[in-house]
């Protein structure tokens, strides 16, 4: 069954309830006029979209390998931790399954021991991509990448190698920078800015 539920981001929210009492405001009445719009989109897109044979997720079939196993089996503060992968134009992408408290450095670090880096987005194809691949991965997120504004608000670059970031599509009235936030996210609807320092799952890139 296709899920006809349009999640409201919890930043959509907060103009909702802001907007509440103040119906008389042109920009208000504009801004939720623009989001109404953009949900009735994505709602009739999904309900247009065919049924997936396996699970939806947007990448073309070849020369993708889609890798759904455990990689890795161990005990993890008293859990069992598994990943899951794919492989696309020479990269390997992994998600792991560790649900903690986002620390750049750390995570990157982690990467690096196997070989890779947190993901650096550097088209809209590669964001699409890792998009739908962390849609359809069991679980919650949110999904952490390397992409950061830590050392200046809003001129993000990708940690892993220090350089300016010559792409990252945010989505709606993002990157707000909401109680200091110098991390990123990924998702569906684009890419969005978190506190450091989150409960979440982070995505490694590893070049093959």
């Amino acid at each position: 069954m296709v899920s006809t539920r349009v999640p409201v981001p919890a930043q959509q929210q907060m103009v909702l309830s802001r907007c509440r009492f103040r119906q008389s405001s042109r920009m208000c009445r504009r801004t939720l006029y623009h989001m109404l719009d953009a949900r009735q989109t994505t709602l009739k897109s999904r309900l247009d979209q065919p049924l997936p044979d396996f699970y939806p997720i947007r990448m073309s079939p070849l020369p993708i390998l889609l890798l759904f196993g455990v990689l890795m089996i161990g005990p993890l503060h008293g859990y069992v931790t598994y990943e899951v992968s794919i492989v696309d134009r020479g990269r390997r992408y992994i998600v792991s399954n560790e649900y903690e408290p986002f620390d750049l450095e750390k995570m990157n670090d982690r990467c690096k021991q196997r070989g890779g880096y947190l993901v650096q987005i550097d088209d809209r194809d590669e964001q699409d991509k890792v998009a739908g691949f962390t849609s359809a991965v069991p679980g919650k997120g949110p999904y952490f990448t390397g992409l950061t504004d830590n050392e200046r608000e809003g001129w993000f670059y990708t940690y892993n190698d220090k350089k300016w970031a010559n792409y990252h599509r945010f989505r709606w009235f993002q990157p707000d920078n909401w109680y200091n936030e110098d991390c990123v996210e990924i998702t569906d609807w684009g890419l969005n800015d978190l506190a450091c320092g989150t409960n979440g799952k982070y995505v490694c890139e590893i070049p093959i």
